[in-house]
């Protein structure tokens, strides 16, 4: 029991810690008429919230996910303010298990790029394409595999991502995990273009 209340911790963490920008994020991004990159937002934050049973908020997610994909620009601001209204809450519960910073003291540039994970490209490749295979096969080594790219991305702020796509190897749920894999990987990539 002590390890799925370790789980749960370890997920809202990672809740909080992709998604306190959000609020701003999408705003942004539909001002800006970047529908793509909110459709991805959105959709990686509704599969997490669902994940969580955040349903007031996995609903939002999948109303505005709904209108993007639909083409109908015309609201996409109302339904971006569903989704913030619906997101506060949760990051405001999330936030409730977050450790907090013993010393507020400011970072300095070079403390903060010290402490910044050197990510292996190569390796994340390779261990994104095992895991893709074994996905593809229905493989129960697909597990390992998640672990082994839980360990290449340790540090990059992905463990709302990685939990995600583990739940659903836990329940051998492959189709979902491979989607979650696509996911990771689509924010993985978007983050390296910023």
């Amino acid at each position: 029991m002590a390890g799925k209340h370790d789980l749960v911790r370890r997920s809202l963490i990672g809740f909080y810690e992709r998604f306190h920008n959000t609020p701003q994020e999408i705003t942004q991004l539909a001002t800006e008429k970047r529908f793509e990159e909110l459709l991805r937002l959105v959709h990686t934050l509704k599969g997490i919230a669902a994940t969580l049973e955040a349903k007031t908020l996995t609903q939002a997610g999948a109303a505005l996910e709904r209108e993007l994909l639909a083409g109908r620009r015309e609201e996409v601001h109302r339904w971006v303010e569903a989704v913030k209204e619906a997101l506060l809450p949760a990051l405001t519960a999330a936030l409730k298990v977050v450790p907090q910073k013993v010393d507020p003291a400011p970072v300095s540039t070079s403390t903060l790029s010290a402490s910044l994970p050197v990510l292996d490209h190569a390796e994340v490749k390779r261990l994104a394409a095992e895991l893709q295979t074994l996905l593809t096969k229905n493989s129960t080594k697909a597990k390992k595999g998640a672990t082994a790219l839980r360990e290449a991305l340790h540090g990059c702020q992905l463990d709302a991502d990685l939990d995600l796509l583990l739940s659903h190897l836990e329940r051998f749920d492959f189709r979902a995990a491979e989607h979650a894999l696509n996911t990771l990987l689509a924010t993985l990539a978007s983050r390296e273009q910023a």
